[in-house]
């Protein structure tokens, strides 16, 4: 998911706030318009607090509350939210409870704060929630609390820290039958993000940190066979691409134009398999407004 904009079935949704008129209440909604931010429509209505954890998954809008994971149907944008899990531990109007909030096929996975069988409060956990039977599982490898990292196919990638070294495996949706992958001792892999047919590993720690002046891209199948290689183009000097993929069919990331005005744009994942090594294709959808700060990588379309 793109740090403030989704893509689904043929739109962007964003979640959007404004102050009430005594400029004390920020209410925050969900926003859908056409790929070029025209259009705009708000789907639901104020929600009671403001948040930071959604998606837009298998036709439902899932947010987190102080203690709750929720979710509204986009049929009825505006009906009672249906409540999918309650932490255990929580502070009233906090926005951290939860983190690392996705969803892959029938599954969708978070951290919280969790208690064991005896009532013990066992910290940070990591944990799959089966949105068929709302069977929860705790994601490990070993006796490590496991992060989630990427999904392809009927697999995931996991990993773990262990010192200054990160352990990943491949397991399948649940979490088991988990087998190493590699590890790595310095972050030359930022991230790893999946798509359902591929997994992305980036390499944009090595621009950040100024050890490579190229962000690039590596697709890897299910079997992480390498299929293709791509970069992204630079937005600064200083800074790197929010590599996202979004769909089945695109990629969404922001560069500049060529009037120098940051925007969001998007690519067609068609060209996989034929990029080789060179910048992908894209196009503008539409500008970003930043807030004052330039390193609040919050966007907003206008």
């Amino acid at each position: 998911i793109f740090t403030a904009i989704q893509y689904y079935q043929g739109y962007l949704y964003m979640v959007c706030g404004e102050y009430d008129k005594s400029m004390i209440e920020y209410n925050t909604y969900l926003m859908k318009m056409d790929k070029d931010g025209t259009n705009r429509q708000k789907v639901t209505d104020y929600f009671d607090s403001p948040f930071t954890n959604w998606f837009i998954h298998q036709g439902y809008f899932y947010y987190t509350s102080d203690s709750s994971v929720l979710r509204i149907p986009l049929t009825n944008p505006k009906s009672s939210p249906e409540e999918v899990y309650k932490a255990q531990h929580f502070i009233k109007d906090n926005e951290n409870t939860y983190s690392s909030f996705c969803a892959y096929k029938n599954y969708i996975y978070f951290q919280v704060d969790e208690l064991d069988e005896e009532g013990n409060g066992i910290g940070r956990q990591t944990i799959c929630l089966n949105l068929d039977t709302m069977k929860k599982s705790f994601l490990k490898i070993g006796k490590n609390n496991a992060s989630f990292s990427a999904f392809a196919g009927d697999s995931m990638i996991m990993y773990y820290s262990d010192g200054n070294e990160k352990v990943y495996v491949k397991a399948d949706l649940e979490g088991n039958n988990c087998k190493n992958i590699f590890s790595q001792k310095s972050n030359e892999i930022q991230s790893i993000t999946g798509d359902g047919t591929y997994y992305y590993f980036d390499n944009s720690f090595q621009v950040a940190n100024g050890s490579s002046k190229e962000q690039k891209i590596t697709v890897c199948d299910e079997n992480l066979k390498e299929i293709d290689t791509f970069k992204l183009p630079n937005v600064d000097t200083e800074t790197y691409n929010f590599f996202a993929p979004q769909d089945e069919n695109c990629f969404l990331f922001e560069c500049f134009n060529e009037k120098d005005e940051r925007c969001l744009v998007m690519a067609d994942k068609s060209q996989i398999g034929t990029i080789g090594g060179n910048t992908i294709k894209f196009k503008e959808l539409c500008k970003l407004k930043w807030a004052d700060d330039k390193n609040n990588n919050y966007a907003v379309a206008r």
